[in-house]
C-alpha cells in the first residue's frame, strides 16, 4: 500500500493570508499524523508530496497542481511501489 502525504498547502499561491497559514498548519499536522500512523506498518509506504508552488506549474484555477506536478507525483508513487516490489 502506498499512501500519499498532503501537499504544503501553506504555500499555495491562490490561498490568501491568513487562510493560507491556517490551512497550511492543519495540512502539516494531518501529514505528520499520517506518517506516525503508517510508520509501524511494514507493508505501507508514505510518499512525500512537497512540490514547488511555482504559479506556472499550477492548473489554470491556481489551486490544483498542473500536469508537470501530477507527473512528478505519479513518479514518486511508482518509485515507492518499485522499491517494495521491483520494477
Amino acid at each position: 500500500i502506498v499512501v500519499s502525504g498532503l501537499p504544503d498547502l501553506g504555500r499555495f499561491p491562490l490561498l490568501p493570508h491568513p487562510l493560507r497559514w491556517v490551512v497550511g498548519r492543519e495540512a502539516d499536522a494531518f501529514d505528520a499524523a499520517l506518517r506516525r500512523m503508517v510508520a509501524p506498518m511494514p507493508d505501507v509506504a508514505c510518499v512525500t508530496v512537497r512540490f514547488t508552488t511555482d504559479v506556472a506549474l499550477m492548473a489554470a484555477d491556481g489551486y490544483h497542481p498542473g500536469p508537470v506536478v501530477y507527473d512528478e507525483w505519479a513518479a514518486r508513487i511508482a518509485a515507492a511501489l518499485a522499491d517494495r516490489h521491483g520494477p
